[in-house]
């Protein structure tokens, strides 16, 4: 994982560690193994955009009413 992130430059990854039809148990293990002993392997490979916050979700600054833009275009 550590060459395919600095091969392709990327910085978040997303990975489907369940697989078709798991027993529960065995993909919270997996999920463990892979919090425990892959994560703290990639996690300081950018150390320079550790702060870097433009591709996370943040909360609008304005909240959109249901059905406005609907009534803005009609007139």
């Amino acid at each position: 994982m550590e060459e395919l992130i600095k091969t392709l430059r990327v910085g978040n990854i997303i990975c489907g560690i369940h697989v078709g039809n798991m027993p529960p148990e065995k993909t919270r293990y997996s999920t463990e193994l892979f919090a425990k002993k892959v994560m703290p392997q990639l996690k300081g490979i950018w150390k320079d955009w550790d702060n870097d916050e433009r591709f996370w979700i943040h909360p609008l600054a304005e909240r959109v009413v249901p059905g406005s833009a609907v009534a803005e275009a009609a007139t």
